[in-house]
């Protein structure tokens, strides 16, 4: 499970504008594509469910071989 960029672009502009503080308090980026970035590296998705929006996104995953 992981948190990110959402699917619905008003709240996703809204994770933009506050991510700097988001990630001053919490340590976390919450404007990140997490499916864009897992499809760049050396993991290969096998399953996706996205919840809240997009926000939470449970993945299933496996190291590409």
């Amino acid at each position: 499970m992981e948190h990110g960029l959402s699917t619905n672009k008003a709240i996703s502009t809204f994770q933009y504008l506050i991510n700097p503080v988001f990630h001053k308090l919490s340590g976390c980026h919450c404007n990140r594509n997490i499916i864009r970035i897992i499809k760049k590296s050396e993991i290969e998705l096998t399953k996706v469910e996205r919840h809240m929006s997009g926000i939470i996104n449970l993945i299933w995953a496996k190291p590409v071989k």
